[in-house]
């Protein structure tokens, strides 16, 4: 048999063959590997000399472990004039790619300031239907306004791709300089101005006395009225910067699209067609100021006109839009820090991510917001595709109103790639403007997942927004706020002037040397804290703050676990109890649950969803003074655990938590006994202190000397009030006297929802269980027929305190499978890769299948095996369905 791969170490050198502008040194590797190294490994790099894009041979990186990779042997240092811009060309292909996985080109890029900026993006990384064959990738990157590139280095990745093969060759990286456009037409080109059809297009300009500048595609296209692009390269850095280019007021003309993501997704921005629906020589955008040739059919004699037309055509806005009637609407004011609404402060409680696009009908619509309520939720999170009706939405918001619902709108695209809503057209916000005072809309979320680059149109958009709108609030979500010291201040303040407040978000949970990522900020749960901290030194005190909260697993979380994407299983209720409570003490006071997809039933959401509904009647009593109360830190006796005091006229809600380290992984040890709260005040004369969470609610808690209080048990969270205000007290005894059946059945949902999944996963790692394990699951299963008994006879308390009962002893359980999966890993000295599979309890049967000699897991039975474990129950929580129609 030939051999058709040989080692790198074996193969003679060959002069180089690629161009001389190209400062990869032997990029298709007909030198061997000369001018290449080892840069992450074990990396057993080979070369292929079969299976090649261009001959004789293509770098072959095997996927050995979590990142492999060859880098250029040394950095290319420019002289002066130092470039501002790169072009990055490469043949790849893979053999299995996956959601989490990175094959591709990066760089390491060294500006003139020293500092070292990556830039590995998706348009330089093979996709997953891209498997099995060889693919073009094309990619540009240009250094921020006023800075130059002093070096850069090529690396050839193959990472996270579990065992998967990946191939590079004809790799060419290329240096550009740009400078202000000379002319208001520019024709842009991939690689040279000469290359056809950018002649052509460029030869008819001429003979149509049309001036213009050839120009490199990553060139800044400021100060260009119209930009032409005769050739298409996929890269999400140009499709971004051409759609920006053309909302802050450009022409744009492209030239043969085929069918190619980003090439799909401005097709449909502009269009809303693919480019394989455009079959007409010229098609020409509503608007005027974008256009689409097909060069073969099109007679470039008359591009000159048709220039010289789209120049013509301006932005024009109406000068009013007429706001339908819908009766009196509460006017939104922030102040001190606190949303209100008329002359009440709002804790807002979102569900978000709540997809409207017109094809869901009412009647479930009404069936959900109706589910949302019964949560003690108070606001919803509309994600609105442009082409909704606007009947259709009428009647939703109509549908949330009749719930109490207030409404937050992120509106969208057509969508052909990740974050394509950006940004929007102005003919998509205009026609929502007649919604503006519908009396459940509370604001617009101008953009997800906005980063400072993005802020020209961000600025843009709500200047818009503003024309129009004078009774709704305005923010998007800010990355940013998670490293604030790389934004300077005059971009921030900014971003103040446009914004009436901040919102952004992060994923505390399945981060650190366990999950094999990086930080958001520092690390852990605390990272939400550190959020709001951010925020408020940011826009300064005091300040109305939102943060969406993590509610399903982050996406590529779902690969390095080994856990298919349809389950998920985190966060469990006692952290999705925790990072609420850790939102609330920091002063966020707008909370939105991220996503309505991870608190599905399907999506095995059912009991962090039920915990979300718990915590919230719990505090619904309180809420005005969580949401205006004047925050306050309480010292505690336990320094794991951290308490804050909400305080309002003469009333005060204390809320205690404790979090340990590990608790962006598992919870454990969260119960602490006899816990001291020290008052940073007197209490009031004649107050009383009642416990207001946990299934006895209304015991008082006596006062210890002055300021102190103690605590006869705390597990995760606790919820004091003090007030002497007896209206109020009658009224939270009233509360809890109407809410108790619905307490008992959304804590029993959460504990046998945290029983189905202990159970499942234990009958996959028997070598991780043992007597310990087996008496605390004993001990859950006993505690849970309390439940059932309880819930048979009405006893509504007992319910509860059993459903407390039932998941801290199933908690522990968990905990303790993977303590012992920790200890086989330090004594069978296995590496960091082996941690990622006992990061979370779901995770083990993988662990042991690879480890342990257990069998391979199969998740998809394990997740019917949830589902058909709970549905043995009626008392259940679950989310309503509607019959069709």
């Amino acid at each position: 048999m030939k051999t058709r791969i040989m080692l790198a170490v074996l193969v003679a050198c060959a002069a180089p063959s690629c161009a001389q502008d190209n400062l990869v040194l032997n990029g298709d590797f007909s030198a061997g590997l000369e001018g290449w190294r080892s840069s992450r490994g074990p990396a057993e790099p080979v070369l292929d000399t079969e299976d090649y894009h261009s001959a004789p041979a293509a770098l072959c990186l095997p996927g050995t472990a979590e990142m492999v990779g060859m880098v250029t042997a040394e950095d290319h240092v420019f002289a002066e004039p130092m470039p501002n811009a790169l072009s990055i060309s490469a043949w790849l292909k893979a053999d299995a790619i996956d959601a989490d996985t990175g094959i591709g080109i990066d760089l390491k890029i060294v500006l003139d300031d020293g500092t070292t900026t990556w830039f590995f993006p998706t348009s330089l990384q093979v996709r997953a239907a891209e498997a099995g064959r060889w693919v073009e990738k094309t990619g540009s990157y240009l250094a921020p306004a006023g800075r130059r590139i002093a070096a850069v280095a090529t690396y050839c990745l193959n990472y996270r791709s579990g065992g998967a093969t990946a191939w590079f060759d004809d790799i060419a990286a290329r240096a550009h300089t740009t400078a202000p456009p000379e002319h208001e037409v520019g024709v842009l080109y991939a690689l040279a101005p000469d290359a056809s059809p950018v002649a052509a297009v460029s030869d008819a300009l001429t003979a149509a006395g049309v001036a213009h500048d050839l120009v490199p595609l990553v060139s800044n296209l400021d100060g260009f009225r119209l930009v032409i692009m005769p050739e298409w390269l996929e890269d999400f850095d140009l499709y971004l910067r051409l759609k920006i280019f053309h909302y802050l007021g450009g022409r744009v003309v492209l030239v043969d699209l085929a069918e190619q993501p980003h090439a799909r997704s401005i097709a449909r921005y502009f269009w809303e067609r693919s480019p394989a629906e455009i079959t007409e020589p010229l098609l020409l955008a509503d608007d005027g100021r974008a256009a689409h040739l097909r060069i073969g059919d099109y007679d470039l004699a008359d591009l000159g006109d048709l220039v010289e037309e789209m120049l013509a055509t301006e932005i024009a806005l109406p000068d009013e839009v007429p706001a339908l009637d819908f009766g009196p609407k509460a006017a939104y004011e922030l102040r001190d820090g606190a949303l209100w609404v008329g002359d009440e402060p709002l804790l807002l409680r979102a569900m978000g991510t709540y997809a409207v696009d017109g094809t869901r009908s009412i009647a479930q619509h009404r069936a959900n917001f109706a589910h949302f309520a019964e949560l003690r939720l108070n606001g919803l999170v509309i994600y609105l595709s442009h082409a909704t009706p606007l009947e259709y939405l009428t009647t939703v918001l109509d549908a949330a109103w009749e719930q109490g619902l207030r409404v937050e709108v992120w509106l969208y695209g057509p969508r052909g790639v990740m974050w394509a809503e950006k940004p929007l057209k102005d003919e998509w916000v205009l026609r929502l403007m007649p919604l503006r005072r519908h009396p459940a809309l509370l604001g617009w979320i101008l953009c997800d997942d906005t980063w400072s680059r993005y802020l020209p149109f961000v600025e843009r958009e709500a200047e818009v927004f503003r024309r129009y709108n004078d009774s709704n609030l305005i923010t998007t979500t800010l990355m940013d706020l998670r490293r604030p010291d790389n934004v300077p201040e005059q971009t921030w303040a900014v971003w103040r002037d446009i914004l009436d407040f901040p919102l952004t978000y992060l994923y505390p949970l399945q981060k650190g040397a366990t999950f094999g990522g990086g930080e958001d900020i520092d690390g852990g749960l605390e990272d939400v804290q550190r959020l709001s901290e951010h925020a408020r030194e940011i826009w300064g005190e005091p300040v109305y703050v939102q943060q969406w909260s993590q509610a399903h697993m982050q996406g590529h979380a779902y690969p390095k676990n080994g856990i298919p994407t349809r389950s998920t299983y985190l966060p469990t209720p006692e952290q999705q109890r925790l990072i609420t409570y850790m939102m609330l003490t920091a002063g966020t006071r707008g909370i939105l649950y991220f996503s309505t997809h991870g608190l599905a039933d399907e999506r095995l959401g059912m009991g962090r969803r039920a915990e979300l509904g718990l915590l919230w009647g719990e505090l619904e009593p309180v809420q005005d003074i969580l949401a205006a109360g004047t925050l306050t830190v309480c010292a505690t006796s336990d320094p794991s655990v951290e308490a804050a005091a909400f305080t309002r006229g003469g009333d005060t809600v204390v809320l205690a938590l404790k979090h340990g380290e590990r608790y962006n992984r598992y919870v454990s040890d969260a119960v602490v006994e006899d816990l001291t709260i020290t008052l940073p005040f007197d209490p009031p004369a004649g107050a009383r202190c009642l416990r207001l969470d946990g299934p006895r609610p209304m015991r008082v808690m006596p006062f210890g000397e002055g300021r102190h209080l103690t605590l006869d048990g705390l597990d995760v969270t606790a919820a004091l009030l003090i007030t002497a205000d007896e209206p109020r007290l009658e009224a939270l005894d009233a509360q809890r006297a109407q809410w108790a059946p619905l307490a008992a059945c959304l804590a029993a949902t959460a504990a046998a929802d945290t029983g189905a999944k202990t159970h499942v996963v234990a009958g996959r790692i028997a070598p991780l269980t043992g007597p310990e394990f087996a008496q605390l699951l004993l001990e859950g299963d006993e505690a849970f027929e309390e439940v059932l008994t309880c819930l048979g006879t009405d006893m509504h308390r007992e319910a509860w305190r059993w459903a407390r009962v039932a998941m801290l002893k199933w908690r522990e359980a968990q905990a303790l499978a993977i303590e012992r999966a920790e200890a086989e890993h330090a004594r069978l000295r296995l590496g960091d890769d082996a941690l990622l599979l006992l990061n979370i309890y779901p995770a083990l049967p993988n662990f042991v299948h690879e480890y342990l000699d257990g069998p391979e897991p199969d998740y998809a039975a394990m997740h019917n095996e949830v589902e058909a474990w709970l549905a043995q129950y009626d008392f259940l929580t679950r989310e309503p369905v509607v019959a069709a129609e």
